[in-house]
């Protein structure tokens, strides 16, 4: 309320009880399964709903994520660049979060599904069998013995490494054959289990006890942080009801405020060091204009990023000038952190472009 006071709003041509009973699921929002009539109302709510924030100084904060990106990120980090390597990962993300981008595209274009197939068993087997995680390290060394050499390596992977190697001195193959050691000396000093739990990223714990890597930790975190660097003060968390998700939420806030401290991550537009612990608040979508307004331009986001290379989709102007006020760069109050491909990347800022010409 302190950001807009919803029930002063003008709603335009919306009808609020439209809003009230609509129920936009994620997987709904694709065209093909979302029926026409919802579609044109879910956008062109989008449109408006902007505008209304715009008017209002509303602040939009949206992360967006390409799940099978997120877990190469995640592999890349742990096997290749190493979390306790020489490597400062923090730094180089701010000081050059486009080469820090180029390295985790080369790897998502190169990474084949053996990679996943191993992660997979990595994160299912005991926390005492290291094998899986020794075959990690295994398959990343192979891959980065001979990477200009790669049966993967396009045109387009070949621009990243040149990119990447003009602008750093990074030896890939002892990158990962530094970890590998590192791993191997922490299982001898402290054991199998405490080495797994060091070389596996945090996972999301679901009721039904599986090991996940969904965006849901990550980005709950991260507007968490963006929330923080724009103003220290007590924040509430107003959630859609969600009954397989809800302990990864509760845990994604809880981890974020036990972890808190001094020396906590920061970055230009994002401070992890929270003063003090969010409350949080699962609700019924149907009650709350709020959630009805972030499900809705989520959902016009979506849109416009699945249908960037679908030639049979003709994007609107005003679908596309409300997408690129929101695509305008990620604040820690505004705007939109992508965890996308270099080239899924350049696709959104060339469609983004067009409109500002």
């Amino acid at each position: 309320d302190k950001i807009i006071n919803i029930k002063k709003l003008p709603i335009y041509k919306i009808n609020t009880k439209d809003y009230l009973n609509i129920k936009i699921h994620e997987t709904q929002i694709d065209k093909n399964t979302l029926p026409k009539p919802n579609k044109m109302f879910l956008l062109t709510s989008g449109i408006e709903i902007m505008g209304i924030i715009i008017d209002n100084n509303g602040k939009v904060l949206i992360e967006c994520v390409n799940k099978k990106f997120q877990i190469c990120h995640q592999l890349v980090i742990y096997y290749v660049l190493g979390l306790y390597s020489w490597i400062n990962i923090e730094k180089l993300a701010f000081e050059n979060p486009r080469l820090l981008s180029a390295i985790f595209s080369l790897f998502y274009r190169l990474v084949d599904k053996k990679a996943y197939s191993i992660f997979s068993k990595c994160c299912s087997s005991e926390i005492d069998d290291i094998d899986d995680l020794n075959a990690c390290f295994n398959y990343f060394m192979n891959l980065t013995k001979n990477i200009d050499c790669h049966p993967n390596l396009s045109s387009d992977c070949f621009s990243l490494l040149q990119y990447i190697r003009e602008n750093c001195d990074i030896n890939f193959y002892e990158l990962v054959k530094n970890n590998r050691d590192i791993f191997l000396e922490t299982v001898k000093k402290e054991g199998k289990e405490s080495a797994k739990k060091r070389f596996l990223p945090l996972p999301d714990i679901t009721k039904s006890n599986k090991y996940s890597m969904l965006p849901n930790y990550n980005c709950i975190t991260n507007i968490l942080a963006r929330i923080n660097k724009m103003n220290h003060t007590k924040v509430k968390i107003y959630h859609d009801e969600q009954h397989e998700f809800k302990e990864v939420i509760e845990n994604a806030v809880n981890d974020i405020w036990d972890l808190s401290c001094p020396g906590s991550i920061k970055s230009k537009y994002a401070d992890f060091n929270l003063l003090s612990k969010p409350d949080l608040y699962f609700i019924d979508s149907k009650s709350s204009f709020g959630i009805q307004f972030a499900d809705i331009l989520s959902g016009l986001v979506r849109f416009v990023i699945l249908n960037i290379n679908n030639k049979n989709c003709h994007i609107s102007s005003p679908i596309l000038e409300a997408f690129s006020t929101i695509n305008s760069e990620a604040r820690s109050d505004f705007g939109i952190n992508y965890l996308l491909d270099a080239f899924e990347m350049e696709k959104i800022n060339e469609l983004c472009s067009r409109y500002y010409l």
